[in-house]
């Protein structure tokens, strides 16, 4: 399925696709941070040839002609992102050159490789987990979840890594003899998923949920403690020494500046409305649009979906949170402590589109998209799972052959939108 994704997805419907492809097209010529021009950077024309006005363009409809390489300015390539997001689609865009083929592999080959990427990772994450091996594939087999991975966006690399990282805390869970090993893997993959988008930095605190005799000696217990606050100051060094200011040194800084957000007059318009500013952080209506976000397979206006698929599949995501039989009973403060830690992310995602996106005083936050919970998912079938009994029905080939039916639906209704 990777392979059809990375070939018939059109351009440009995938969220900040052109953004991505800039910061993967420096990648294949080994430019790690590209260098900013106020807020220009100069990319290969074939970039533009790609994404001009004509969106949604498709391998039947492409006219990129052969790699041209001469030079454009572009007005953003992703910086605040880590080079090592962006591995993958650089190599094959790199193979595209390389070959001398059309324009339009350079974007199908990137798109394929970060497809293997996926692929492995959450092969590794289904081999690595002792338990919850279904509701893990079923999950990170979401058409929204793939849709995302399948192209050149860097959510390929933050939604594997959220896979295996929550494989890899349910494999720290069920052993009984962790040393300092299992903790520096599971810190440096938290590390690599958070430098990506930081409020996932939190997942870091699994760490604590992990039973106290489960590790081989009472120092290497001690770690848990540290390694959070050390993930933390090196998160914040991160996003306040470089992220931040890469951030704005894009297209970004010049939205902020023309819509009037201002993260400084955001935070005292807050202290000084603090019933308004807590109504608008806890609206239901983000519930309602998350679960309408995550049903759909794609982004705004780039939806394409059956509303009676979208039902179902909502059905479907309920049925295994709610009704898969664990085959791990987790106690009631585990789960609760995973439900506190994915609050943290939840709301630390809207307070940063709060701080960064929206308007000062508008009391709906903009510019959230349901796939910034994707990482969140595969805890959900541990914390609101009500399946106490264990089935006589083996119901594992059900969720694997619904997932396999939503995702072909998927792939249908592209073809049938766009072919």
């Amino acid at each position: 399925m990777g392979i059809l994704f990375s070939v018939f997805t059109p351009v440009d419907s995938i969220p900040d696709e052109k953004e991505h492809f800039v910061r993967s097209e420096f990648m294949s010529g080994g430019v790690l941070v590209p260098e900013s021009n106020n807020g220009s950077y100069i990319s290969i024309a074939s970039v533009n040839d790609l994404y001009d006005a004509n969106s949604f363009k498709t391998i039947e409809t492409n006219t990129a002609g052969p790699i041209n390489y001469s030079h454009v300015p572009e007005n953003g390539a992703a910086l605040q992102n880590p080079f090592y997001g962006y591995l993958p689609q650089g190599i094959g865009i790199f193979l595209a050159k390389l070959l001398s083929l059309d324009a339009f592999f350079m974007l199908i080959l990137g798109r394929l490789f970060n497809s293997i990427l996926y692929a492995g990772l959450v092969s590794l994450a289904i081999k690595k987990t002792p338990i919850l091996k279904i509701p893990l594939f079923a999950m990170a087999c979401l058409p929204l979840c793939l849709f995302q991975s399948f192209s050149v966006s860097i959510d390929s690399m933050i939604n594997g890594l959220a896979i295996f990282l929550i494989a890899y805390f349910l494999y720290m869970y069920k052993n009984k003899n962790l040393d300092k090993r299992e903790i520096a893997i599971y810190s440096l993959t938290c590390l690599l998923l958070g430098l990506c988008k930081l409020p996932y930095l939190a997942l870091i605190l699994l760490l604590l949920l992990i039973p106290k005799n489960n590790f081989s000696n009472e120092k290497n217990y001690y770690f848990v403690f540290i390694t959070p606050l050390i993930l933390g100051i090196i998160g914040f060094s991160w996003y306040n020494l470089f992220a931040s200011s890469a951030y704005l040194d894009s297209w970004r800084g010049f939205y902020m500046a023309n819509s009037g957000v201002n993260a400084t007059l955001q935070i005292k318009y807050a202290s000084t409305h603090l019933a308004e500013f807590f109504t608008t952080m806890t609206s239901s209506d983000y519930i309602y649009d998350l679960l309408i976000g995550l049903s759909s397979f794609s982004y705004n206006e780039h939806v394409y979906i059956n509303n009676s698929i979208a039902m179902l599949l909502v059905m479907f995501i309920g049925g295994v949170c709610l009704f898969y039989p664990l085959d791990e009973k987790f106690p009631r403060k585990t789960r609760f402590g995973l439900l506190i830690i994915s609050l943290i992310i939840f709301f630390a995602i809207y307070l940063i589109q709060f701080l960064t996106w929206t308007p000062v005083g508008n009391q709906l936050i903009i510019g959230v998209q349901s796939r910034y919970f994707l990482p969140l998912l595969p805890l959900a079938p541990i914390i609101f799972n009500l399946n106490r009994e264990k089935s006589d029905v083996n119901l594992d080939n059900f969720v694997l052959t619904f997932s396999m039916c939503f995702i072909s639906l998927a792939f249908l209704l592209m073809i049938f939108n766009f072919y």
